[in-house]
């Protein structure tokens, strides 16, 4: 599955099978979204993409593998990273082996709770090098 290859191996174990509800383009017929008790759940960008919701980043939170696309950030970034603002390298304390330049990061606190999804700008190594500079680009905070 998808899932598996974007995230790691076995997450899409965490999918729930039950009651998931697929939108369908009119114009291509394709799958747009999918929602699970009327939220949404995940979208499908044209280029074949699967972009999560923070709704879904919760239910795969649970899987190791999936842990290895998310960051953890200080608490001081927390509370700007709730509101849509960017991740600086600075700020994260801990990055999944997982992350490259565009790929989809899930920014956790140090709570383990999820706090927004974006689009990584920078690799998992220069994420921890750089002390400037930002890591992730913030698509959806929980705010």
């Amino acid at each position: 599955m998808s899932l598996d290859y974007l995230y790691g191996k076995n997450v899409s174990k965490f999918l729930p099978t039950k009651d998931l509800i697929f939108k369908i383009s009119s114009k291509t017929e394709k799958i747009k979204s999918v929602y699970f008790n009327n939220k949404s759940f995940v979208s499908f960008r044209s280029d074949g993409n699967i972009i999560l919701s923070l709704y879904a980043a919760n239910f795969f939170i649970k899987s190791k593998e999936f842990r290895e696309n998310c960051i953890i950030v200080t608490d001081d970034a927390a509370t700007f990273v709730k509101a849509g603002k960017s991740v600086f390298s600075k700020h994260v304390i801990k990055c999944g082996n997982n992350i490259y330049p565009g790929s989809e990061v899930i920014v956790m606190n140090t709570m383990n709770k999820v706090i927004a999804i974006g689009k990584a700008i920078l690799s998992k190594k220069m994420i921890k090098d750089f002390k400037f500079g930002v890591a992730v680009k913030i698509r959806n905070g929980v705010n």
